[in-house]
């Protein structure tokens, strides 16, 4: 299986941040990569800034509130598509569908927070753990 990779935007006191964490943690052990932010933090709120548009598109063909961010938020940064719901986390097939839209995660060698480029997806992934 091909490696994927997604963002997610989470934020401290979400049930549903709290609710997903075994289905990522599940789709890390089958080889997902997540790179992960939270928005109440510097950098995961330049991040969710950066998405804006994206996300307020993807609030409005929702029917949810635009302007804000409900978390927790999954990106895939090769399409800028968006998964994320006002009242429940997504699924494992949420996120299985949301990564499929993209490239895999070998063509991914760039940190999507601070632009550094690395020779393997690996690389990518130990950077986003210690440096984020």
């Amino acid at each position: 299986m091909d490696t994927k990779y997604l963002v997610e935007l989470w934020k401290i006191n979400c049930i549903h941040c709290e609710a997903v964490k075994p289905t990522v943690a599940a789709l890390e052990k089958e080889g997902y990569i997540f790179e992960k932010y939270n928005i109440e933090e510097q950098e995961g709120f330049i991040l969710m800034n950066d998405y804006s548009k994206e996300i307020d598109e993807h609030n409005k063909k929702m029917g949810y509130e635009e302007g804000f961010v409900y978390t927790p938020t999954f990106i895939n940064p090769q399409t800028r598509e968006i998964v994320s719901f006002d009242d429940r986390e997504p699924t494992k097939e949420d996120l299985i569908d949301l990564a499929k839209r993209g490239k895999t995660m070998d063509n991914q060698k760039k940190c999507q927070m601070c632009g550094i480029q690395f020779n393997s997806a690996e690389e990518v992934h130990k950077h986003v753990q210690e440096a984020h």
